[in-house]
């Protein structure tokens, strides 16, 4: 009888369904802890023929890849970057790397602008204090990243009339959203 894959799955916190479908065909393992130290995942990843890196805080490097062992056979990240991932060493061990590289963002900026939204308007709040409510039309939105997430969310607030759109993150990006980051010197926007 053929073993079944054993696979680590980083955080016990991944969808149920997606836990589910790995439970079918392998041997999932799984961290105790809400957040596990990376000597907690080096204590569970020996043996294990599959990763799924769900920590973008915690490199995935040489270390955890020898500490899996040479049966490692696929990694997947549940995350659209791979910023975390030694993705040479990889290669060079001839691991196939999984990811998302622009499925989520639609739904991610979409989700974004309703909670911004919902904020705004107080949904939370009894009703006679929405009829006192402001618009966001005419704010200044300040976006924290501006990756293909945060550009997104961006082209979608172009649609409300917003006054000025202001962003950081590592890099100067040039935009059709009339975005502005706001940590560049002499745009008159920085951040103190």
């Amino acid at each position: 009888m053929r073993r079944r894959p054993r696979v680590l799955v980083t955080h016990h916190q991944v969808q149920p369904v997606a836990l589910e479908l790995l439970r079918k065909e392998c041997d999932v393992v799984l961290p105790t802890a809400d957040f596990p130290s990376r000597s907690d995942i080096l204590s569970l990843c020996s043996g294990v023929d599959g990763l799924l890196w769900t920590n973008y805080k915690m490199k995935l490097d040489r270390e955890i890849l020898d500490a899996c062992g040479s049966q490692l056979r696929a990694v997947s990240v549940t995350m659209n970057g791979v910023d975390c991932v030694d993705v040479t060493e990889l290669d060079r061990r001839n691991i196939p790397l999984g990811h998302t590289p622009t499925i989520p963002n639609g739904a991610v900026a979409d989700a974004a602008i309703e909670l911004m939204i919902a904020a705004n308007d107080g949904l939370l709040r009894k009703h006679s204090d929405l009829i006192s409510r402001q618009s966001i039309q005419g704010c200044t939105v300040g976006i924290v990243g501006f990756g293909g997430i945060g550009q997104l969310i961006a082209k979608r607030l172009q649609g409300f009339d917003i006054a000025t759109i202001l962003y950081c993150g590592r890099t100067v990006k040039e935009n059709d959203q009339n975005a502005h980051d706001c940590t560049s010197p002499g745009n008159g926007n920085q951040a103190n």
